[in-house]
């Protein structure tokens, strides 16, 4: 793990606000408290600055359509909160071609779990509030992420699950916690754990599946999604491949063998129908994860401005709206 001393810029973190000059408002993560509807919007490995950070979460903006599924009122009960990575000393952090990647150091994981978490399962005296009560503030939480995206909220929720231990929660109390996040993650490099996980994954994706699959998910992916060629049969498929995972498959987002699917536009360009290089599965997928993240969003609106409380979907339920959005001609994976 990278340590703070190696950075000469430290990781930052802001929302998108259309008030504000370049739509952004640096936040200062100590004081920062979710006390509404939000999606943690963390991006791949060059999200390095807050122009990053910001194009990210205008990316899932986009994502969730809000001038046509939210009104302008709900649109201010809603943050789209953003993180950018900073940057390493030297070179030796630059990938195999020379460009500057970043990451979470331990210590900015270990801030980002306290600072903006604990206030959601402890109470100004530091001590554990009920459950349900938990629940309902976790309930106000859907992430977004691409590529190492993934890594850094896990690594982040693995903190928060273990400060939850230590205050006295049990293993399954911090399952239905979590459960009340809801995660789309897309091209991701590793699985996310706890929430309810919705990764999708191209036969494309120049990095291969996340870095911590697990056996089931790798025998699928090989077996009927990864560089599937012209005479293969091509298509999307999804199923549950752990306790809180759906792997949602394609064979490919688009028909140009020289794009590399694992880039975030080719998710969102695929919603806009810009080129006649998209695959026809690619709509889907956007549709999937979509839908996803609108439902999640949506529920947490409720959530905030009702007074009874609906929890966030099951994974069934989840898996169930996820293969009626990819239609019949999806691959059994169920087998």
């Amino acid at each position: 793990m990278r340590s703070d001393d190696e950075k000469y810029v430290s990781a930052k973190i802001g929302k998108r606000d259309l008030t504000c000059v370049n739509h952004w408002k640096t936040l200062d993560i100590e004081n920062l408290k979710i006390t509404k509807p939000t999606v943690l919007c963390f991006g791949g490995n060059r999200s390095m600055d807050e122009r990053d950070a910001n194009a990210f979460c205008k990316s899932a903006e986009k994502m969730l359509n809000f001038d046509s599924l939210f009104g302008s009122t709900n649109r201010k009960d809603i943050d789209l909160i953003g993180i950018s990575y900073g940057h390493y000393k030297g070179d030796k952090y630059k990938s195999k071609d020379g460009v500057e990647t970043s990451s979470l150091t331990k210590d900015e994981i270990k801030k980002f779990a306290i600072s903006v978490f604990r206030p959601l399962y402890l109470n100004e005296e530091g001590n554990r509030i009920n459950k349900y009560t938990a629940m309902k503030n976790f309930n106000l939480i859907t992430t977004f992420s691409h590529s190492y995206g993934s890594m850094a909220i896990n690594s982040i929720i693995e903190e928060v699950y273990q400060d939850m231990i230590r205050a006295g929660y049990t293993y399954l109390d911090t399952c239905d916690i979590f459960s009340q996040i809801i995660s789309v993650s897309y091209a991701p490099r590793g699985v996310i754990s706890g929430v309810s996980n919705i990764q999708i994954i191209s036969g494309c994706d120049g990095y291969d599946v996340p870095l911590n699959c697990n056996k089931k998910t790798k025998n699928i992916y090989y077996n009927h999604f990864y560089n599937v060629g012209e005479n293969g049969k091509k298509g999307n498929g999804a199923v549950i491949t752990d306790d809180n995972t759906i792997s949602v498959f394609t064979t490919n987002m688009t028909n140009n063998p020289k794009i590399d699917d694992h880039a975030l536009k080719v998710l969102v360009n695929a919603g806009q129908n810009l080129s006649n290089e998209q695959s026809k599965f690619s709509g889907s997928i956007f549709s999937v994860a979509q839908d996803s993240l609108i439902l999640s969003v949506k529920n947490s609106l409720h959530n905030y401005l009702s007074n009874d409380f609906i929890p966030k979907p099951s994974l069934n339920e989840l898996l169930s709206n996820t293969k009626q959005i990819l239609g019949k001609e999806q691959f059994n994976l169920e087998m």
